[in-house]
């Protein structure tokens, strides 16, 4: 179980790479089929109208009454690659679960085991219901519930009393427990009162050597660009794509769609058009983890610029634990152009990366077998 698979490249991939790396280990495996339907319901629904009518009146603008029905239209539109990409490469459950109003409770007769994770599926302000996230629904005590690199993406505790109290009685049933990061095991510690092992484990995207991943991107040939790749644009981060380009004398270039046309415009380009620019790219500029994590994984020269409202916390652990924390800016005055010409020793990350790699392999198999 893990976020609803939309369009975020860094979701979809993670999601991909457990379910193989399960796979390869000899289990059945599928993920839950999640979709969100954003449209309110009963009075709800009214009220909203309501309140939209009269800022469309005193605001003199106008926002379409049905707005979540229209995004959700235009959605269906923009998403016909990630979403092919899903029909090949990720089993799916034949039941689709529509948050946040589903009904979970088909799982008891269904599974032996259900894994939650990863991504920051234990960040309340990305999920509406955080409890279906420690899975409330299980009430079989036979099936094992496990928890593999699950984030809370940010070292803030973001859980309300209510919530903390609800979620550490359903984390206490658990049978294994593993986290992204290492600001994660202290707040499984501190919010929930667990006094288990908690273990940190790598993101399931590097549990897979490269070799899966070529497969994907077919032939390809190199090139002399730099590849941005930047979720949240502001002018330090656009300041510091200019000034790589001067100093390293090349163009840039990215795949993100403008989104400001029509859903012509702003269709998600496919998953494999992503990775191939990462890997055919000579250096790689990002304020995103998961274009951090594939920069590492294909040994591409990069710079991460840290994106606070998503989380600075996954971007330190993943860089400290391959010794790579010299790639990681907060600003532009903390960079330095040596950054772009210094070397890095990717046999010794891929070193680093191989024992990360099996330690997470081991604890899957040790959860699951035992």
């Amino acid at each position: 179980m893990t976020l609803r698979l939309h369009k975020n490249y860094g979701g979809i991939l993670q999601n991909y790479a457990l379910n193989k790396v399960l796979s390869d280990l000899g289990h059945e495996v599928e993920t839950l089929n999640i979709v969100w339907d954003l449209r309110y319901k009963g009075p709800q629904k009214y009220w909203t109208y309501l309140k939209r009518i009269i800022k469309n009146i005193i605001k003199r603008e106008w926002t379409p009454l049905d707005l979540e029905s229209r995004i959700m239209r235009s959605d269906s539109k923009t998403t016909i690659y990630t979403t092919a990409f899903k029909k090949k490469y990720i089993p799916l459950s034949k039941e689709v679960y529509i948050m946040p109003y589903a009904d979970f409770s088909a799982t008891n007769e269904k599974y032996d085991a259900i894994i939650v994770g990863s991504d920051q599926v234990w960040r309340p302000m990305y999920t509406k219901g955080i409890k279906r996230y420690f899975l409330d629904y299980i009430t079989n005590p036979e099936i094992k519930k496990i928890a593999y690199a699950a984030s809370f993406g940010t070292c803030q505790n973001e859980y309300s009393a209510k919530q903390a109290r609800l979620c550490s009685g359903l984390l206490s049933s658990f049978k294994a427990i593993s986290v992204r990061e290492d600001d994660g095991i202290n707040q499984v510690k501190s919010i929930f009162h667990i006094n288990n092992q908690v273990t940190r484990c790598i993101d399931p995207t590097m549990l897979l050597t490269i070799d899966e991943y070529m497969k994907m991107i077919g032939e390809y040939s190199e090139e002399n660009k730099i590849f941005i790749y930047i979720l949240d644009e502001n002018l330090g981060k656009m300041k510091l794509v200019e000034q790589t380009e001067n100093l390293l004398g090349l163009e840039s270039y990215t795949l993100t769609p403008d989104g400001m046309k029509n859903d012509s415009s702003c269709v998600i380009p496919p998953v494999e058009s992503w990775l191939k620019a990462i890997i055919t790219s000579k250096f790689i500029i990002t304020d995103s983890f998961h274009g951090c994590v594939f920069s590492i994984l294909f040994n591409k020269p990069f710079i991460v610029y840290g994106n606070k409202s998503r989380g600075i916390s996954r971007f330190k652990t993943l860089l400290n634990a391959l010794e790579l924390t010299s790639r990681y800016i907060d600003s532009m005055e903390q960079f330095s152009s040596s950054l772009l010409s210094e070397s890095i020793d990717w046999k010794h990350i891929n070193d680093l990366i191989s024992k990360e790699r099996s330690r997470g392999l081991s604890f899957l198999n040790k959860s699951l077998r035992e």
